[in-house]
């Protein structure tokens, strides 16, 4: 009957309708995995990126780990060799601490003691340096008169020993008489200035003051002949290796036990460079051990990399199944539908032109029943 396959045809449009919605959420699915995807790429780049940076951090690591380790060995060695480790005398921890604490209060004013900001060119001009120096060896060099005096009254409060400073634009400095650079005899004869490494703007200028135009040669007689010089020839301020020197005013000083034990003071200072050394190359070594124990995280890396990798094919492969698969299937499904509900209306059509021709007979037979009885 019509009003059956009325019936019908509105059940198979309404199976149409939620076809579609199927295929529309479908579609939308394919286009989040899709998206979700694309974002897992760029994740799986930026760990990857991750991955290798931590790798090659590690891996520098451990080869800097093995150049601090060796430094420190060889530096651990020197330092036992020379006895660097042995106790220090309370007078010398008391001028130690004076100049530190001298560097705290007054930052970028004082910078240390002479003896610590510089350094001969190599330990045979020692005792030489040391007698040319004298008590300026173990002056401070700060950089003005009015922080020399302010230091002054700091280390009284502090009851530390009186010190005696070189203020950097204090200091009356001869300049240095370039033609003794250019001096041949005696063999060997050079500036005590330039025998002795120094960077430091301001202790350079200290130790051109402490130093003057002193000459260092390599014997005591060769000093001599500097000092006394020729009939009628220049005189020099000069020193032998040994800590002989003589002025040209014909006083002598020799290299004498104390001069030693004072000039010993350089290779204090190499050893107390090596001890800062090592503590540097130990903090370094610490950080470097830290830093290796990264390997782990390295580890958690490349699982986090394996995840990644991973979720992204999982995505992939359902995004395929959806596209090739289920949606195929259901496109295939909406296409049966549509073909089932195509033949539904002509058949209702059909059913109306029937029902309309027994209509039409049915008023033909009334109406020649009522002419019949009309007769």
């Amino acid at each position: 009957s019509k009003v059956n396959e009325e019936r019908r045809m509105k059940a198979w449009q309404e199976k149409i309708k939620n076809k579609k919605q199927e295929i529309e959420r479908l579609k939308k699915q394919i286009d989040f995995l899709a998206e979700n995807a694309e974002q897992q790429k760029v994740v799986l780049q930026n760990e990857k990126l991750n991955l290798v940076s931590m790798e090659k951090q590690v891996k520098e690591s451990k080869e800097k780990l093995e150049k601090v380790s060796v430094e420190l060995n060889e530096i651990n060695k020197q330092l036992s060799d020379a006895s660097g480790d042995s106790a220090e005398s309370e007078r010398v921890r008391r001028r130690n601490e004076a100049i530190e604490n001298l560097k705290r209060v007054f930052p970028d004013k004082i910078h240390g003691r002479l003896v610590d900001l510089c350094q001969p060119s190599h330990k045979r001009f020692n005792l030489a340096v040391t007698k040319v120096l004298q008590k300026h060896m173990m002056s401070i060099v700060c950089d003005s008169e009015e922080t020399a005096r302010d230091a002054i009254l700091y280390l009284k409060e502090q009851r530390y020993p009186p010190e005696t400073f070189l203020p950097h634009h204090g200091l009356d400095v001869h300049p240095i008489n370039e033609k003794l650079r250019e001096l041949t005899y005696p063999k060997g004869v050079k500036l005590v200035f330039d025998v002795i490494q120094c960077n430091h703007p301001a202790a350079r200028k200290a130790l051109q003051f402490a130093c003057g135009n002193a000459l260092i040669c390599e014997t005591a007689e060769d000093a001599r002949t500097l000092a006394y010089g020729s009939a009628g020839g220049d005189r020099y301020k000069a020193v032998a290796l040994d800590g002989t020197m003589f002025q040209q005013s014909g006083v002598i000083g020799g290299g004498s036990h104390e001069l030693k034990m004072r000039a010993k003071k350089w290779d204090e200072n190499a050893l107390k460079q090596l001890r800062e050394r090592r503590a540097q190359l130990q903090e370094e070594s610490n950080t470097l051990h830290r830093t290796r124990r990264k390997e782990l995280d390295v580890e958690m890396q490349r699982n986090k990399l394996t995840s990644v990798e991973y979720r992204l094919k999982n995505m992939q492969l359902e995004k395929t199944k959806c596209e090739t698969d289920t949606l195929n299937k259901l496109t295939f499904e909406l296409e049966s539908l549509e073909s089932e509900l195509s033949v539904i209306p002509p058949k209702i059509e059909e059913i109306e032109e029937r029902m309309q021709e027994r209509e039409r007979e049915i008023a033909k037979i009334e109406e020649k029943s009522n002419a019949v009885a009309d007769d």
